[in-house]
């Protein structure tokens, strides 16, 4: 997860907003980077990342 610099640090302080390089084949079918963009959304956590075209829905 992206952590601004000076951001507090440690328990009880989370990070502001997650990002992800890309959404891709291996996050559509489940491994890559899913589970951590899920532990990030559950607790909160605003995730952003990009979805490439061939993966998003008409």
């Amino acid at each position: 997860m992206s952590t601004p610099k000076n951001a507090p640090e440690g328990p009880g302080h989370r990070p502001l907003f997650s990002s992800e390089e890309s959404f891709g084949k291996q996050e559509a079918e489940g491994s890559g980077l899913c589970d951590e963009t899920a532990v990030a959304a559950i607790a909160g956590v605003p995730v952003l990342t990009a979805v490439k075209d061939s993966l998003q829905k008409p």
